[in-house]
């Protein structure tokens, strides 16, 4: 899971951004809004958690921020990595169907 943080000095205001991966979607790409009220806070947080599909090996990628408004810009990106192994069950077993010996259901 990652986190950006958006600071503003002027209040009231909008921010619409999106996160972007070097390598690949993120699991929400489409653009986000955070409101920022009159009289509110001037720091406000996002999270987006980023996932792989590959069941072995090491996934590699960077993880930014891209803003439309108020201004455009485009954060630095985050490195990151996912290993993703294939776990051997308790006991060294193998997974089976279960139900009767003789295979009727």
């Amino acid at each position: 899971m990652f986190t950006a943080a958006f600071a503003l000095g002027r209040l009231p205001a909008e921010v619409s951004y999106r996160w972007v991966a070097e390598d690949g979607p993120v699991t929400d790409p489409g653009w986000r809004t955070l409101s920022f009220p009159g009289g509110g806070g001037h720091v406000k947080r996002d999270t987006v958690t980023v996932t792989t599909y590959p069941e072995s090996g090491t996934f590699e990628s960077g993880i930014g921020v891209e803003v439309r408004e108020p201004v455009r810009t485009t954060s630095k990106t985050v490195p990151f990595s996912v290993t993703c192994e294939t776990e051997t069950p308790p006991g060294g077993a193998s997974a089976s169907p279960s139900g009767p010996d003789d295979g009727e259901w």
